[in-house]
């Protein structure tokens, strides 16, 4: 089940709780990072503000239900209310990375043509991609095929993004958002979900850890 379909499911008091308790965190954070680079002469972009504002305000979804899980609160009513604001917050913080990574060395003009390409893929693409789906498969059953086009498509993404200046993970998560079958997003997820988290992840913070260099700050 999407995180989307869940989030309909939602009471709005667990709504308006992830909302306060993601603003207020929030608010600070930005107050902490421009504090912290009042330097003479220093050089920072605001974008970075989304990174520390997420590190204040928000709590990861499976972290949450591991502490509720540990203290035997999770089918509990807080316990529910906690999963339910947790699951907003989650949605919230994806949102603010792709606005981070979207605006991070970018200028104005970027940001607005990435958004008029979300735009347009929420309004053109999602439909048309639907039509496709429904006018091509059989009774919901969906072969190899169609996991190859979901791969040519997120390649496809990847490049116009890259050709409009944003960076390509932007339109991919976006492309993951405008799925419009749900059946088809997990046999894709079935196929692919434990390569990406087993080894193209694990090998992504490696690579992140390689161009970390922390013993140049002993030499």
């Amino acid at each position: 089940m999407s995180v989307i379909t869940n989030l309909t499911r939602t009471s709005k008091k667990a709504i308006h709780i992830a909302i306060a308790g993601v603003l207020i965190p929030f608010i600070t954070g930005i107050d902490l990072f421009f504090l912290m680079n009042q330097v003479p002469g220093g050089e920072y972009n605001p974008a970075g503000s989304v990174y520390i504002d997420l590190s204040m305000a928000v709590t990861g979804y499976p972290i949450v239900a591991r502490v509720l899980k540990d203290v035997k609160l999770l089918h509990s009513d807080i316990g529910r209310m906690a999963m339910s604001a947790s699951l907003v917050t989650y949605l919230i913080s994806w949102i603010l990375v792709i606005i981070g990574i979207a605006f991070s060395n970018h200028t104005i003009g970027d940001a607005l043509v990435a958004v008029g390409f979300v735009l347009f893929c929420f309004i053109v693409v999602r439909p048309a991609l639907a039509i496709i789906i429904s006018k091509t498969s059989k009774e919901n059953i969906y072969s190899e095929n169609y996991l190859c086009f979901v791969l040519v498509a997120i390649s496809a993404f990847a490049v116009v993004t890259d050709v409009l200046g944003t960076n390509s993970i932007v339109e991919a998560f976006i492309f993951g958002l405008i799925m419009p079958n749900r059946i088809l997003a997990e046999a894709f997820l079935d196929k692919f979900e434990d390569f990406v988290t087993g080894y193209l992840l694990p090998l992504f913070f490696t690579i992140c850890g390689l161009i970390i260099d922390i013993w140049s700050l002993f030499s």
